[in-house]
């Protein structure tokens, strides 16, 4: 037997480790490139990109937030109240106006 790490990393392992980034180490840009990393993996719970942009926020990120959102939505199936695609789509209406009312 080959062990975890011959399987290279899952959703759930890339999670955990983001979520202890931060919520544990409070290194905002660990757990956001974790997250990341996390949504971009086959099986990754819907949230971790939801985290993913709220992170990108709260670092001052927030057109990479927008980006974000802009692309994966269209990803996210709407058939899967988990994927709540209304909150992501709402999320993304309100970076557009904050983005679109700076200087």
């Amino acid at each position: 037997a080959r062990g975890l790490a011959a399987r290279g990393p899952t959703a759930a392992l890339q999670v955990e480790g983001a979520t202890i980034h931060w919520r544990q180490r409070h290194d905002l840009v660990a757990a956001a490139d974790a997250f990341l990393r996390a949504a971009e993996l086959p099986g990754a719970p819907f949230y971790a990109g939801r985290i993913y942009a709220e992170l990108l926020v709260a670092l001052g990120r927030k057109r990479e937030a927008r980006d974000w959102l802009r692309a994966w939505l269209p990803r996210l199936p709407a058939d899967q109240p988990a994927a709540r695609v209304g909150v992501v789509a709402a999320r993304l209406a309100e970076l557009d106006r904050e983005l679109a009312a700076r200087p």
